[in-house]
């Protein structure tokens, strides 16, 4: 505390009325001095930085400590991908609550389960019907009140043998005219906040499948991956997630900050060729793979798009061409093959939505073919909550 006074000395006006009695404030030696303008100032500011640093949440803590990045820009990327994540569809409900929903069904039932026979067993042991008529009525006539003639089904579990991977990969837009607003966004902007709720939403499924403790021999792992293009050539690739199970700080950092720096041209073929050489590479089988490729234009050897979408489509991949506004109206006729199909996505504020919608289409085929009959109508049920935009 600092001893101070209202009505400091040296005021001429309280000095001349009470002269002679010691005017107020008048404390000697011990008067303190008030700060002056510039100390109360830095006082001012120095609080308001307390205040702020205090306000950073846990979660954007945790972000810039991770990806070596400064609390605000932690903050800014945090807002982002709630923002994503709060996308909605027509019926009020949030798609990623409604994609969590469909990967639920899809972990569930893969936990199908045979009827093993065990017997003959007692009533008392669990026994249900009579499996042995003629030992039962021997048992009865011998005094015995509960034979040994019963059988006791049994639910052994059972995974069958279907896709064991599932692998997205998003080919995203940088090229100049993704600077260009619509309904007052960017482009680019609109197509990141879209690749965020989809990873985000993919990385929650791979951890769920993590804890569903699937054996390994059947096990179902999902796996992202996005690579955005400056231009056409192969050096204006960038990857901005490498293919894995994580989608980690550094991931959304990175995401962040790429998705942003435009270039020229578009990077298609260049892209589609780099998936199809990892593939290729990897070797590996029995993976569900969908190549998402965003675009505000035309790739510029339409042929050869044709071309790698057959090559891909012979590696269990099916590409899908995403037309960001009319610019991009061609994009549906250039990508139909029996491997491959497009979409245009007129509104930006349908992006999410719609690469949910594609995601979910192919998502279904990681059903087992019974789970897929007995829970048609809720796979049904959540389609339409798509086509419903």
């Amino acid at each position: 505390w600092v001893r101070m006074d209202a009505t400091p000395r040296g005021d001429p006006l309280v000095e001349e009325q009470l002269e002679g009695e010691g005017a107020p404030g008048d404390y000697g030696e011990q008067e303190a001095i008030g700060p002056t303008d510039e100390e109360l100032a830095a006082l001012e500011q120095k609080l308001a930085e307390l205040a702020q640093e205090l306000s950073y949440t846990k979660q954007e803590r945790e972000l810039a400590e991770a990806a070596g990045v400064e609390l605000t820009e932690a903050r800014q990327i945090v807002q982002e991908i709630q923002e994503a994540e709060n996308t909605r569809l027509a019926n009020g409900e949030r798609v990623v609550d409604v994609l969590a929903q469909l990967f639920s069904l899809i972990i569930e039932s893969r936990r199908t389960t045979k009827i093993d026979y065990t017997g003959p067993v007692r009533k008392r042991e669990g026994g249900e019907a009579i499996d042995d008529i003629v030992a039962h009525a021997i048992g009865i006539k011998s005094g015995q009140t509960d034979p040994l003639s019963r059988s006791k089904p049994t639910e052994v579990p059972k995974e069958e043998l279907i896709f064991g991977g599932f692998d997205v990969y998003i080919i995203g837009d940088k090229s100049g005219s993704m600077s260009d607003t619509v309904n007052g966004e960017a482009k680019w902007k609109a197509q990141r906040l879209a690749l965020y709720l989809i990873l985000s939403s993919l990385y929650r499924f791979e951890q769920n499948l993590e804890r569903a403790r699937i054996p390994q021999a059947q096990a179902l792992g999902v796996r992202t991956q996005v690579i955005s293009f400056r231009g056409s050539g192969k050096e204006e690739l960038d990857e901005d997630k490498p293919l894995s199970g994580e989608f980690t700080a550094k991931d959304k950092v990175k995401l962040w900050q790429s998705l942003g720096n435009q270039g020229q041209g578009n990077g298609d073929v260049a892209a589609m060729t780099k998936i199809q050489e990892q593939m290729e590479t990897e070797g590996v089988e029995n993976r569900l793979r969908i190549i998402l490729a965003c675009s505000d234009g035309e790739p510029d050897d339409k042929a050869r798009v044709r071309q790698l979408a057959e090559k891909l489509g012979q590696m269990n991949t099916v590409t899908i061409g995403v037309g960001i506004t009319e610019t991009a109206g061609n994009v549906p006729v250039i990508f139909d093959t029996p491997y491959s199909r497009g979409v245009v996505v007129a509104n930006m504020a349908d992006l999410p939505k719609v690469l949910a919608a594609e995601v979910v289409k192919e998502a279904v085929k990681l059903f087992p073919e019974k789970g897929r009959v007995n829970l048609d109508r809720f796979i049904k049920a959540i389609l339409a909550k798509f086509e419903a935009r």
